[in-house]
């Protein structure tokens, strides 16, 4: 089934570091991270912080109660890990620029910002089309 994994953007991203794995970050002054470990989990994080997941379970609804919504279980899900890659390009971008981020360099705010958007729509797809894999199959 297409899951979350298919639509995590670093799980279909690969720019020869083990989808980000292997690309060592700086997240704050001093917390050491990777590209990987970001997409996993820092950009939620970022926009909830002390876990709320509460708060992420709403954005996440929001997103999939929009109109639009109910075009993404349409498609393949080829089609679906194409997103994850194109999200996944841009991932490895400073925002605002076409500098591709090398090791030790910093995840800031501005790429929290950027990109913490893209996550939770991502798991939002994954939502919907995984309800929409499930209804299938019971109906």
């Amino acid at each position: 089934m297409a899951g979350l994994h298919l639509h995590q953007p670093m799980h279909v991203a690969d720019n020869r570091d083990r989808g980000g794995n292997a690309l060592p970050l700086r997240s704050g002054r001093y917390e050491n991270t990777k590209l990987h470990q970001v997409w996993d989990s820092g950009l939620f994080y970022s926009r909830y912080r002390h876990h709320a997941e509460d708060e992420l379970l709403r954005d996440v609804k929001a997103m999939a109660d929009r109109p639009e919504a109910r075009g993404w279980a349409r498609g393949r899900v080829e089609d679906w890990a194409d997103e994850s890659l194109q999200v996944g390009r841009r991932a490895y971008l400073i925002p605002g620029t076409s500098r591709t981020l090398r090791p030790g360099d910093e995840v800031g705010r501005d790429y929290m910002e950027a990109n913490a958007p893209l996550a939770v729509e991502r798991v939002a797809q994954s939502g919907v089309r995984l309800a929409a894999m499930l209804n299938e199959i019971l109906n």
